[in-house]
């Protein structure tokens, strides 16, 4: 049996939830799941915010930061993007993509697969993949860029100047392209017609609601989203009590592990009691500044 879910929601957080539960309680068959989010930056399983995102301008810009479970780098989505999940038995990309693929050709957009795992029009990046694999069931989810910010993309995809050593994966940024680009028309709507109108049998997925909300909470906390990177060390330079200070930081799971501080300041107390403040707590750039202020 094939099933075709659509959400109507734009939260990021809720999307997510409901894809997992789509995958963990997939069978036979495919599900087709296509879903909008607002404007985020979703990134892969085992990546580093700190080292993928400008968290000081996706804060500013009220983006939300969302962590999936799959592999792959990071992705801004805002509501000029459609994404795509397709779960099925199948382990092999390529086939399975035709789904989508196919679809883009009769309208018109000569797609192509790229060694990467990307979708290229004209040379150009217009969907990126990634995928998770579990007992012999594979989902494989993508971005259809149709018409997204790309000035806004690259700005919150460059990292803060931050002098960040990390043991996660980092992500290769590449070119990327707007589909209404090449066709001013076209539509997110434009797409899952003609993936209705390939696949006549397809039928209505319902989720289990209670699980979604499970995974809603925890996907949505921030002990997911930033406790869940890799280990790391970064070094912070601030002003405290006007002179220049250097704040290294050993990161693990998320939290402080070890912080060591460097400053000329006559205060020589400040350092330790900052120093033994800061163990132990979520690492932010926010918990650290607000930790400072309580000297």
């Amino acid at each position: 049996m094939n099933y075709l879910y659509i959400s109507q929601s734009h939260d990021p957080y809720l999307n997510v939830a409901i894809e997992k539960n789509l995958f963990d309680g997939f069978q036979d068959g495919m599900i087709i799941y296509f879903w909008i989010n607002s404007p985020c930056i979703v990134i892969g399983r085992n990546q580093n915010p700190y080292k993928e995102i400008n968290l000081e301008k996706a804060h500013e810009k009220g983006i939300k930061i969302v962590r999936r479970f799959s592999g792959g780098g990071a992705v801004y989505q805002d509501l000029g993007n459609l994404n795509y999940t397709i779960i099925s038995r199948k382990n092999n990309l390529e086939e399975v993509l035709k789904i989508i693929t196919d679809p883009l050709r009769q309208l018109g957009f000569a797609t192509e697969l790229s060694g990467r795992n990307d979708v290229m029009l004209e040379g150009k990046k217009v969907s990126g993949i990634a995928y998770l694999e579990d007992n012999g069931r594979f989902m494989y989810h993508g971005t259809l860029l149709i018409d997204t910010d790309l000035s806004l993309l690259e700005e919150v995809l460059t990292p803060s100047k931050l002098k960040i050593e990390s043991k996660g994966i980092s992500s290769v940024r590449e070119r990327v392209k707007n589909l209404r680009e090449k066709n001013k028309d076209f539509s997110s709507d434009s797409l899952i017609e003609a993936v209705k109108n390939n696949y006549l049998d397809l039928k209505d997925y319902k989720y289990n609601k209670e699980e979604v909300e499970k995974c809603h909470k925890i996907i949505s906390s921030k002990e997911w989203i930033y406790g869940e990177s890799p280990e790391f060390n970064i070094e912070l330079n601030k002003i405290i009590n006007g002179r220049e200070t250097e704040i290294r930081l050993f990161v693990k799971n998320g939290l402080i592990e070890k912080a060591v501080i460097f400053s000329d300041s006559l205060d020589v107390s400040f350092s330790s009691k900052l120093s033994k403040n800061l163990i132990g707590k979520l690492f932010s750039e926010e918990n650290v500044q607000r930790e400072i202020e309580k000297l």
